[in-house]
């Protein structure tokens, strides 16, 4: 949702610049403002990842504090 009020903010000062600057820099600020928002939502899902996977191998070194049960 942010990401979409960035790219929006981008594309609102970009029409109230058009009359000061090149169409094609401003095509280019559209761009990589949409693209700079991919990364960081890929960034975003990677690092979820990332600790997701992580779960695991660290609940296994929790199994090796576990004090062993009395015999029966």
């Amino acid at each position: 949702m942010c990401g979409l009020l960035f790219i929006v903010c981008n594309i609102i000062v970009a029409m109230l610049a058009k009359d000061s600057l090149n169409s094609a820099i401003l095509a280019v600020g559209i761009s990589l403002t949409i693209t700079l928002i991919i990364n960081l939502v890929w960034a975003m899902f990677q690092t979820v990842h990332v600790e997701g996977l992580m779960a695991s191998p660290e609940r296994m070194l929790k199994y090796t504090e576990i004090e062993e049960e009395s015999p029966l």
